[in-house]
């Protein structure tokens, strides 16, 4: 998915903000706007690409919002995690 920064192995920074979705809309000040709509914008693109989601999965409202849960599955292991479709949910 492109989440894990190939030099350490480790989750990079679109895995830390697809976390932040955990927590509810991302909000951000002036100071850091430019960097999260960037981050965000490359988040939107890998998304798109391994799940093949047509159209904006990511919205900005209050802040910015997924179209899609994320769940963490199994809290001692934070390495796994759901996603749902809001709108296959609400169907």
């Amino acid at each position: 998915m492109g989440f894990k920064d190939v030099r350490t192995g480790q989750p990079n920074k679109l895995w830390r903000r697809l976390f932040e979705f955990t927590k509810g809309s991302i909000k951000y000040s002036q100071n850091s706007r430019e960097k999260v709509e960037q981050d965000i914008s490359r988040l939107r693109k890998s998304l798109k690409k391994y799940f093949r989601i047509e159209g904006n999965s990511i919205s900005l409202k209050h802040g910015y919002e997924p179209q899609f849960k994320v769940n963490i599955a199994d809290k001692s292991n934070r390495s796994v995690y759901g996603f749902t479709n809001y709108e296959e949910e609400n169907d």
